[in-house]
């Protein structure tokens, strides 16, 4: 099935072209640069939908964050800067007035003013699975003063609000573009980003053109291509062979043969992500605390990222990943203990062991080689884990509905913070549609989460997020395995390519020479 935008008749309108270099049209971010054909992005998943306030998955905010723009931004070292709001002042602790820039236009033609404001931010404050970003919005809280001027308010004080603005998931959106999709809305996307929307075929690519009437200037490309190509080896063929620009997701396994192009180059960064096996807390016999320590001490983690990740990310040493403001550097790694592990087992009264399930979604490579040597290991301590493996919508769904043992998975962390590192993942509103796939829930930890959005004192937040993170160390709702790279192969004629410490990216000032 494909999906197609009804938007090619449109203000702006460019012909999609197949060449390269057939046009020399400049926007205020390129002036003097030539404009170079359709850049082309090998990506490792099919998004799951492309409505911003329905989606919780890196693909989709891949595709997502080139099609939409968000009130504000963040820069290099996660200050928040303007994006389609020029000004903010905080009136209060619940209240925020924004001043909107006055040259912004939707891909339909129509003007951004402060009504799609309050329309975009009361669909996302009305939606289950971005609650931990938009929940705490007042519904009622908008005040329009005039087509450049909003106020926005709270129902609790939010000291992390500003920088929530700046997620993907909190997008400005266009209310008659939405009425028009209807159902369609989630495959039918019209923002004010630098790209819009042409078509996807799922599985297979994303086809988006430069908008001519982006208020940043006309993107430096005619158009780009999001290629969905699932097997990491792939995606390096594709680039080896000038199918594809850039390569997103590097595998460890690849990292040699790209360096060892000369007509590709390597990038790679920490970033704020981290990536884990996750335990189903609500099903037996992983509501047992025992049982996730004592499966924690069975598998020997340093080993296992040492040797899978193969010099890639470091090993996770808590909940959060350390290059987070606010991580708690007391926590160490917890050690590899098989006799521990059964001594554990035997006391949650599983001294025979049990039978279980290890999920993973069937594009991730490196997850199935982790989840075969866990299973390996655990078996050394009398539990017989089977791999399950699914797509990746499918494997999302299956973990909003509960219908797992255990699981690997990462989380991104995109605003970089505490806030966004530990509530989505272990607060109990957030289990089922929202990112809590574990179904963990302790009452101190929803008291932490929720004391921490509502201080704006800095000394006040670190303290409760190291209590929260010693908690969750103890209760041992994950295995926390590694914190992860953004690595990405680029062909030596792309440039104004960088990586961001977001682990975000972002297509509009890059170009093939």
């Amino acid at each position: 099935m494909r999906y197609k935008g009804k938007i090619l008749t449109m203000i702006g309108f460019l012909p999609l072209l197949a060449l390269a270099g057939c046009g020399n049209a400049t926007g205020d971010n390129n002036a003097g640069q030539e404009i170079n054909g359709i850049l082309t992005v090998a990506m490792g998943a099919n998004p799951v939908t492309l409505d911003p306030s329905a989606h919780t998955d890196a693909p989709s905010r891949i595709v997502i964050g080139q099609i939409f723009d968000t009130l504000l931004n963040v820069d290099e070292d996660l200050e928040i800067v303007p994006g389609l709001a020029t000004e903010w002042e905080r009136i209060d602790e619940l209240t925020v007035k924004f001043t909107l820039r006055d040259d912004v236009y939707f891909h339909n033609g129509e003007p951004f003013t402060a009504e799609d404001v309050k329309f975009s931010l009361s669909r996302a404050q009305a939606s289950p699975m971005i609650a931990s970003l938009a929940g705490d919005i007042d519904p009622d809280g908008f005040t329009i003063l005039n087509d450049h001027q909003i106020k926005v308010s709270t129902t609790i004080p939010l000291s992390p609000f500003l920088l929530r603005m700046t997620h993907p998931a909190l997008s400005m959106m266009n209310e008659s573009a939405v009425v028009e999709a209807g159902e369609f809305v989630a495959q039918s996307p019209v923002g004010t980003g630098p790209f819009r929307f042409l078509e996807w075929s799922p599985g297979e690519s994303i086809m988006l053109e430069a908008f001519e009437n982006y208020y940043l200037g006309r993107p430096a490309s005619d158009g780009l291509t999001l290629r969905i190509i699932n097997e990491p080896s792939g995606r390096i063929i594709a680039l080896e062979t000038g199918e594809v620009d850039i390569a997103l997701d590097v595998s460890s396994a690849d990292i040699a043969r790209v360096q060892d192009d000369s007509n590709l180059q390597l990038m790679r960064q920490l970033n704020f992500g981290i990536s884990y096996m996750g335990f189903n807390n609500s099903r037996e016999p992983f509501d047992n605390v025992l049982v996730r320590q004592a499966i924690s001490y069975a598998i020997d983690v340093p080993s296992l990222v040492e040797i899978l990740n193969e010099g890639v990310g470091v090993v996770a040493r808590g909940a959060m990943n350390q290059r987070t403001w606010g991580f708690n550097d007391d926590i160490q790694p917890r050690e590899f203990n098989p006799e521990r592990a059964r001594e554990l087992l035997a006391e949650a009264g599983l001294e025979d062991g049990f039978s279980t399930t290890i999920s993973s979604n069937s594009e991730s490579a490196i997850r199935i080689s982790k989840a075969t040597v866990i299973a390996n290991q655990l078996r050394e301590i009398g539990i017989d884990a089977e791999i399950v493996t699914m797509d990746w919508g499918t494997y999302l769904e299956a973990m909003s509905n509960g219908d797992h043992d255990m699981f690997l998975l990462g989380w991104s962390n995109p605003l970089g913070d505490p806030d966004n590192a530990l509530f989505p993942m272990f607060h109990t509103q957030q289990a089922g549609l929202g990112n809590n796939h574990g179904r963990f829930s302790n009452e101190r930890v929803d008291e932490i989460l929720e004391l921490t959005t509502r201080t704006f004192d800095n000394a006040e937040r670190l303290a409760l997020f190291h209590e929260a993170q010693e908690i969750l160390f103890e209760e041992a709702p994950w295995v926390f395995l590694d914190n992860t790279e953004t690595i990405v192969a680029v062909s030596n004629n792309v440039e104004g390519f960088w990586l961001r410490n977001s682990g975000r990216f972002f297509f509009s000032d890059v170009y093939v020479d």
